[in-house]
């Protein structure tokens, strides 16, 4: 799914992503987060060794007008780690669909 401005609804946006990580108090803004291991630092030596996660965070901002409708999206990456909701029930289909917005640059 591609979420494009003026077009697509809130009732989309929670079908393809499920619920969002934060919602605004009007409901107009909706936050989704989530973190992807990048790579894997791995260090050994003679005593045993240690693996270091490499992690990437992601953030998705939707602001909906008075109908519900998609106003603006905004896509943030940052380097680390963010909350994320892994146990949502929707959580590996949101996954798959935030891939693609990575992957494709754009939602």
């Amino acid at each position: 799914m591609t979420i494009v401005p003026s077009q697509t609804t809130k009732e989309e946006v929670f079908l393809a992503l499920g619920e969002p990580d934060e919602v605004s108090p009007d409901g107009n803004r909706l936050v989704y987060r989530w973190t992807k291991v990048k790579a894997v630092l791995i260090i050994v030596g003679p005593g045993g060794g240690v693996s270091i996660p490499i992690k990437k965070g992601y953030k998705l901002i939707i602001t909906l007008d008075e109908r519900g409708v998609v106003l603006h999206r905004e896509f943030h990456e940052f380097h680390g780690e963010l909350e994320d909701n892994d146990d949502h029930p929707r959580s590996q289909e949101r996954d798959e669909l935030r891939t693609r917005c990575t992957t494709g640059g754009f939602c």
